[in-house]
């Protein structure tokens, strides 16, 4: 566990408390129920991180002038990860699916893995996804930082 997360955890609880009222808002004004807005948030989130790790793998900072703002953006995901203690789009979202084993929807990656190994401990689950996904995460900002200072060294970009 991040040690100083006793400091800052007053505020993380009150950025939760916020993000919930928000969804129970949306979901009282647009008319949909929970589950449907935690699909919808769902969607956005494997998008939304799927998107960035494409534009970080598949395309190169010369010809891509937003690749700094997706290194910059998967950086700052990742550090926010670190500091609140887990994803805040997975803690909405198991708030709105009303589950409280949920671990996101990048888990179904792993599924299959902890069906065949009989992995059903919610913990173990959990801390395997979490280092599975902060190991993705360290991967793909190395990666991208290379990319970039070879990209610079070159002369190539600024």
């Amino acid at each position: 566990m991040n040690p100083l997360y006793p400091y800052y955890k007053p505020f993380s609880y009150l950025l939760m408390k916020s993000l919930y009222y928000l969804a129970d808002l949306i979901c009282y004004k647009t008319g949909l129920s929970k589950s449907q807005l935690g699909k919808i948030v769902a969607i956005f989130h494997t998008w939304i991180i799927g998107y960035s790790y494409y534009e970080l793998y598949f395309s190169s900072p010369i010809e891509n002038k937003n690749y700094i703002f997706y290194y910059n953006f998967t950086f700052w995901v990742a550090f926010s990860n670190f500091v609140l203690n887990g994803c805040v789009l997975v803690k909405v979202e198991r708030y709105l699916f009303e589950n409280k084993e949920y671990l996101g929807p990048h888990n179904m990656l792993l599924q299959p893995a902890f069906y065949y190994l009989n992995i059903n401990n919610y913990n173990t689950k959990k801390t395997i996804q979490t280092n599975f996904m902060m190991f993705g995460f360290l991967i793909t900002l190395l990666y991208s930082k290379l990319r970039i200072l070879y990209y610079e060294n070159q002369g190539l970009i600024l």
